[in-house]
């Protein structure tokens, strides 16, 4: 009975791989990723082991902006769920640790864009990056923004609907 078990989540692996997993740059064992997804620049983008992704994910890794270029890395670590609807947007480096719970409908972003001519809409100027860092063991409650240049710390707790501009130290509720 247990090979059975494991032949059939090794032919889910295989599917999940063939229709989903190619997308990104590496998906650990274990891990399974919801549709639907919508993923842009996936290269960019690692997955540990015994991951869960609920349905609506969107990423974006940003390659070029105007005539800017970066090198984006969005690193996702082992164990670590994500909620519904959640949205990552990466030009430099996102960091989400081992064991996070990242709630539905988030939001981490480690760009914005400029402002560097006033007779220039906002949306056509150059952007600016920070990377972002989620410590082991925190959870991001619903509906959290976390913009770019924050390191949130090991073991805290994020309330909903909150926007982070700041680090957050170790053990933080």
């Amino acid at each position: 009975m247990n090979f059975i078990k494991e032949a059939g989540c090794f032919i889910r692996y295989i599917i999940y791989y063939i229709l989903r997993y190619r997308k990104f740059s590496s998906v650990g064992i274990h891990s399974v990723v919801k549709k639907p997804i919508r993923i842009f620049g996936g290269g960019n983008i690692q997955i540990g082991d015994y991951t869960l992704i609920l349905n609506g994910l969107r990423v974006e890794t940003l390659e070029k902006w105007n005539e800017q270029k970066f090198h984006p890395n969005l690193i996702i670590g082992n164990h670590v769920s994500i909620g519904q609807s959640v949205h990552l947007v990466c030009a430099s480096q996102i960091i989400i640790h081992d064991y996070v719970s990242i709630g539905p409908f988030s939001m981490l972003n480690d760009c914005t864009h400029g402002y560097y001519d006033s007779s220039l809409p906002l949306s056509v100027q150059d952007i600016s990056t920070k990377p972002i860092e989620v410590g082991e063991g925190t959870i991001v409650g619903m509906s959290v923004c976390i913009l770019p240049g924050v390191k949130i710390g090991k073991h805290c707790y994020i309330g909903a609907n909150t926007t982070i501009a700041k680090d957050i130290p170790d053990n933080t509720i």
